[in-house]
């Protein structure tokens, strides 16, 4: 581990601006730490004794002043009076509970308190006194501490000199603590040199603020906020203590001007205003875009307690509708680190003009913050905190919600006064909300519940829209805190989220309990029952999960091709789950695919139909056979009959931007024989060569491919189709789409306009054959009786046959697990084995097996790819997995050793996957597929199939024609380490 050293000095020469250069009372201190505090204090009274330190109106109206001179003389009585005598002060919040006051006196082993007499401090001392037996001293009133009738010349004598002696500036000076969000508050030690750190922030600013008033009302001097504006002046500043008007600066809590937006008088005196700073929380997006739109001159303060407060103090100019982006001063060395989703962890190493108080990262001596940024599109070096790492949820699915943005969004809602996301581990989230002060309801009454949902909707649906669709809001996990419980608060106003969790955790258990079997759609069953009213009620509660805002839906089309997601399923299957108990059903049968598998809206209401009239029945197994096969056969024709018969053609590569279709990517620009490539790929949100250069960064392959002047529409002699859904919880109607795509892929070869049509090879699965009775399938087609049960093996099926039955050179490759890449090791974190390898943090090993594992490296398998392409003459089927496979223990040895955990039998690890503890999705997600492996046991090894109970297949045909495959070395811990080290780099075990 590298050791870090302290400076005892800071650089001086980056400064931006020099302070007071042309004040008659000002003189700018050494700011390179030669000073400690009290040193500096006393520097001040000798070199600007006159200079205003703070202003303060008096009650006649009068401005009171009060100079360096007499600061000086009254810090000595209490801060710099204990710095003085040898000890250590600690500012400690009386918002504090008890026990968090308890534990910052306990962990700092505090030997004393001094306190004021007001009633509610006074309280809190005492309740604290009775655990803690410290002695307690009451504070001087501040008549005692300043005498402002006396001459500020003569009322103190300096003796800096009496102090110059040699100091270590990395000594503590203060403590202050952190607002305990997340936890217990956590005591930070400031050195000398790091409330200079704190002090020097305006000289990277670009406006001399020496003398400016600044009122630091709602900015209390335990607080980070107050801390920073105190030692603020040292260098330059005059505070503005109580309420005054005159002010050119002003500091606020967003809190206050939540209420101030309302009303026009406030918002028209904030206009008046140089600057307005806002921080220590985040500000409602449409309430701070409200003031600046209003000519409000709005900045964000951002900082930390162990890194200070870093945002630029002083713009060149106002921000505007950038008012949400922070610039840190150039003092600090901000590192970006990638966190997903475009979010980035901001941390902060040590540098000659900065360094942090706290580091939580001894191995590369770095704080990091936890705080969550997104950078500016257009402004480098801008960025907007959008929430923190630990404030992610993580559901059961995998998925994590960044709750910040959304609260924020909501919060803009005056109805609201509090809210905060919940759903950690859980298939999708809630939200605890807390009424704004008059807005208040009985939350046990059911009317008030609906129409308080109601009010709030608006905003719900607002922060709906900026959420990933794992992250949406239904109307029914709105949960309303009662009067009784209000959300507890941190001293800076923010909601501590562990202890309000704690707080409503009944009430969060039951409206998961009561939405999962008792979810109200809020729509009335038809009087009278029948297929055509019931068809009807499905419709209705359908689109009011869809499209609870309004708008229709195609009555014959797959909802899944309309928008409907895993938590829109999820929901309506619960709604209707609800219905039919309400009606005394029995719903014990109903498969947890119901919906997937009734995916259009006549289906699903047939099946309704059935369960409520009692007239479904369970089918027999040869029934189920006979359908899924004349399912096949129907849909096979369908889609034949709408194959052209004409001798036209184009060429495609299809799926380029998932981790196959990227090398195949990088294949075929590096293919000396290959003249054009046209990649195609489903919309999205980025352009398509955006997608494209960081899904190619993402596997570790030069972005500069893109340049190619190769990749572009020209004529087409070979079509790689390689795009397809991957979702195994979806019926086969719901892959239309995919089907479509290969008809028109097929027609498009066909209308070609060359001698010779273009060959299609078709990138499909073994997963077709997983219902086969037995081990090493030749490559040929497919019996539709062994065809797969889901509807992403039939429709892979149906694309097969489609091509089988084109009049073309076609091939379909039956591919096997593919594993990490010869390069970086890249696979997918949320693929069957890296979860299964991650669970060994909660299970406490590894299960043993002794199955085969024919992976392939997903790199080698695009140049076999590739290759087959260059056959004259191919087979309609081929397969292409690892010709020497290994041993799953070969595997699971060396991930054990990478991972420092014991190899453990199959079977106790099914039981340590099974109980409670292994029960935490987000920590453990292989639990979400656990009847997977339970089906697929890696025992004493199952005759024709490898691990995870894939079906060997033959690969000799394939083998012919490509090289790579034929002459693949076998895996070797080397690749094992490579994607161990992927997956770590993707913080997958963090």
């Amino acid at each position: 581990m590298p050791s870090l050293e302290i400076p005892q000095r800071l650089l001086t020469d980056d400064f931006v601006t020099i302070h007071g250069q042309t004040s008659g009372t000002f003189k700018q201190p050494p700011l390179d730490g030669s000073l400690n505090l009290p040193m500096m204090v006393e520097w001040h009274a000798e070199h600007s004794p006159q200079h205003t330190w703070a202003v303060y109106p008096k009650p006649d109206g009068t401005l009171q002043h009060i100079t360096w001179k007499h600061l000086a003389h009254a810090m000595q009585n209490i801060l710099v009076g204990i710095l003085h005598a040898g000890y250590t002060a600690f500012l400690i919040s009386p918002r504090n509970a008890k026990s968090g006051v308890v534990h910052l006196l306990k962990v700092t082993n505090t030997v004393g308190i001094i306190g004021s007499s007001d009633r509610t401090e006074k309280t809190l001392i005492d309740a604290v006194r009775a655990e803690n037996h410290v002695p307690i001293a009451e504070a001087p009133l501040f008549d005692d501490l300043f005498d402002l009738h006396d001459d500020p010349v003569s009322c103190y004598s300096p003796s800096l000199n009496a102090l110059q002696s040699d100091f270590d500036s990395s000594e503590t000076a203060l403590i202050i603590h952190s607002s305990g969000s997340t936890g217990f508050p956590k005591p930070i030690p400031l050195s000398h040199l790091g409330v200079l750190q704190w002090a020097r922030i305006p000289c990277y600013g670009h406006h001399d603020l020496c003398g400016k008033r600044i009122g630091i009302q709602s900015a209390p001097p335990f607080h980070g906020m107050g801390s920073f504006m105190c030692s603020d002046t040292l260098l330059r500043a005059v505070v503005t203590l109580p309420a005054f008007h005159h002010k050119s600066h002003r500091h606020w809590a967003p809190s206050n001007l939540v209420e101030w937006s309302k009303d026009p008088g406030a918002v028209r005196f904030l206009t008046t205003l140089e600057w307005l700073r806002t921080g220590g929380g985040p500000l409602p997006t449409p309430i701070g875009n409200a003031l600046v739109a209003q000519g409000v001159r709005l900045l964000n303060g951002w900082g930390t307690t162990e890194v200070g407060v870093l945002s630029q103090p002083a713009p060149k100019e106002p921000y505007g509708k950038d008012w949400e982006y922070i610039q840190v001063t150039r003092n600090a060395k901000p590192i970006f680190e990638k966190h997903g989703d475009n979010t980035y962890e901001i941390c902060f190493p040590c540098t000659p003009t900065h360094y942090p108080s706290v580091f939580n990262d001894t191995e590369n001596w770095i704080y990091r913050t936890s705080d969550l940024v997104e950078m500016h599109p257009t402004k480098p070096g801008f960025f907007k905190v959008v929430g923190r790492a630990d404030d992610q949820l993580m559901l059961s699915t995998g998925e994590k919600t960044n709750p910040g943005p959304l609260e924020n969004t909501i919060k803009g809602n005056i109805l609201v006064d509090n809210i905060i996301y919940f759903g950690r581990g859980r298939f999708y989230n809630g939200i605890l909300v807390q009424p704004s002060s008059g807005q208040e309801i009985d939350v046990y009454d059911d009317a008030e519940v609906a129409k308080y949902r109601n009010a709030i909707w608006p905003s719900v649906s607002q922060a709906n829209d900026i959420a990933p669709t794992h992250s949406r809001i239904f109307k029914e996990m709105i949960l309303i805190a009662s009067r009784e419980k209000p959300l507890p608060l941190t001293p800076k106003g923010t909601i501590s989220r562990p202890r309000a969790l704690e707080l409503y955790a009944n009430e969060i258990d039951a409206i998961y309990e009561a939405v999962e079997r008792s979810a109200s759609s809020g729509i009335a069953l038809p009087s009278s029952i029948s297929l055509g009213s019931l068809s009807r009620y499905v419709q209705d509660l359908v689109a009011g999960v869809m499209r609870p805002d309004g708008g229709e839906l195609d009555v014959e089309k797959d909802i899944f091709l309309q928008g409907c997601d895993s938590l829109q399923a999820t929901m309506i299957r619960n709604r209707l789950l609800a219905t039919l108990r309400s009606e005394g059903k029995d719903v014990k049968n109903i498969p947890a695919n119901w919906v997937y598998l009734n995916s259009t809206l006549p289906l699903l209401s047939e099946s309704f139909y059935q369960i409520f009239t009692s007239s479904f029945q369970a089918r027999s197994a040869s029934e189920i056979m006979k359908e899924k096969v004349d399912l096949l056969n129907k849909a096979e024709s369908e889609y034949i009959r709408r194959l052209k018969s004409s001798k036209k053609a184009a060429v495609i590569l299809t799926g380029s931007t998932g981790t196959l279709g990227c090398y195949l990517l990088q294949e075929l620009v590096k293919d000396p024989d290959v003249g054009t490539i046209y990649a195609i790929n489903r919309p999205s949100s980025e352009t398509g060569p955006e997608r494209q250069r960081s899904a190619l960064i993402k596997r570790g392959i030069d972005p500069d491919i893109l340049s190619s002047d190769r990749v572009m529409h020209e004529s087409v002699e070979l079509i790689i189709h390689n795009a397809w859904r991957l979702d195994f919880n979806l019926g086969l109607n719901s892959f239309k789409p995919n089907m479509d795509g290969v008809v028109n892929l097929i027609n498009f070869a066909l209308t070609s306009p060359l001698q010779e049509h273009p060959r299609i090879f078709n990138t499909s699965s073994v997963s077709v054959l997983s219902a086969h009775p037995t081990g090493w399938v030749a490559e040929t087609t497919a019996d539709p009786r062994f065809v797969a049960p889901t509807g992403y093996g039939q429709s892979k099926y149906i694309g097969e046959k489609l091509l089988e039955a084109a009049p073309l050179t076609t091939c379909s490759i039956r591919i096997g697990q593919l594993s990490g890449s010869t390069t970086n090791g890249a696979w997918n974190v949320t693929d069957w084995l890296p979860m299964l390898v991650k669970s060994s943090k909660v299970c406490g090993g590894l299960p043993a097996g002794k199955e085969d594992i024919a992976w392939f490296p997903v790199d080698k398998a695009a140049q076999v790819i590739i290759e087959l392409t260059k056959a004259q003459t191919v087979p309609p089927i081929l397969h292409l997995a690892h010709p020497r496979p290994m041993k799953w223990d070969t595997f699971v040895n060396r991930m054990a050793k990478n991972l420092d955990v014991p190899i453990i039998p199959f079977d106790t690890w099914i039981q340590k996957m099974s109980s409670p503890e292994a029960s935490d999705q987000s920590l453990n997600p292989a639990v979400k597929i656990l009847g997977f492996f339970k089906a697929r046991p890696l025992t004493e090894g199952t005759p024709g199939r490898e691990a995870a109970g894939i079906p060997r297949v033959e690969t000799k045909l394939a083998e012919t024609h490509s090289p790579t495959l034929a002459k693949a070395p076998s895996l070797t811990v080397a690749d094992f380490d490579r994607m161990y080290e992927y997956w770590r780099g993707e913080n997958f075990f963090s």
